[in-house]
């Protein structure tokens, strides 16, 4: 006990932890800014969309929903810009190739009127 407080042998740094956690989900996850451009997606949007990182980063958020585009801002954007949460929200999401693949989409802004 004495070796592992003195010399901190199993201390862990949080951000190797969340990259961890960020390379093993299976999920898509896109962070986008109030103007509605990507700032970060993780791996599996290349795994499930087909889409490199760089491919996504900077580009409106648009290029990934499409026609689905009215009601995503009704049910997820206008509601995140107002502070609250959403979540199950059905809409279809376009990989690099054109097909529509049906997600469940989550959002959550951290303060009132940014994400």
């Amino acid at each position: 006990t004495y070796a592992i407080l003195r010399y901190k042998l199993f201390v862990v740094n949080p951000a190797t932890v969340v990259d961890n956690i960020l390379d093993t989900m299976n999920e898509v996850l896109i962070v986008f800014n109030p103007n509605n451009y990507i700032e970060f997606v993780d791996k599996a949007v290349e795994k499930i969309l087909g889409y490199k990182q760089a491919d996504l980063v900077g580009q409106p958020l648009q290029r990934l929903i499409g026609d689905d585009w009215q009601f995503f801002q009704e049910k997820v954007i206008i509601p995140a810009k107002r502070g609250l949460a959403t979540s199950g929200i059905e809409i279809k999401l376009l990989t690099y190739e054109g097909e529509e693949i049906p997600v469940n989409f989550s959002a959550y802004s951290k303060t009132k009127g940014t994400f």
